[in-house]
């Protein structure tokens, strides 16, 4: 059996199974390699569209938060609108109020002086009367 070994060694039979044997170590070894980089490759994948993804949510809650601020200040800016409004209102109603107490004020003094007027003729009317009536 041994002769016969040698023989189909010799032969170049034994190297082609050992050939063989290592053509298909190297494949499965080459498997393993595309296997473990395919692994790799799918797991970087899964990282990057969950990157994607959280990139996505933070630039989603970016424009919430944007969106938030511009109807706060738009808030803001009616109310102050609003204010602005009610405070020249009342200053509208001040100064018209002021210019009828003023005119009030102005017909009651000539109202008084009128009457002052009336009061300073009639004095000397009747002074006039009483100095007439001593020298008759």
């Amino acid at each position: 059996m041994g002769k016969k070994n040698k023989f189909l060694s010799w032969l170049g039979f034994g190297k082609k199974d050992a050939e063989q044997q290592s053509q298909i170590q190297e494949q499965e070894a080459q498997l393993a390699k595309e296997q473990e980089a395919q692994a790799k490759l799918d797991q970087e994948q899964l990282e990057a569209e969950a990157q994607a993804k959280l990139e996505q949510e933070r630039v989603e809650a970016e424009k919430q938060a944007a969106e938030q601020e511009a109807e706060r200040q738009r808030l803001a800016a009616e109310a102050q609108a609003k204010l602005e409004q009610e405070r020249v209102e009342a200053e509208k109603q001040a100064a018209e109020q002021a210019a009828e107490q003023e005119a009030e004020r102005q017909r009651l003094e000539a109202e008084a002086q009128a009457k002052l007027e009336q009061e300073r003729l009639a004095a000397e009317k009747q002074a006039a009367e009483q100095l007439g009536g001593a020298a008759g």
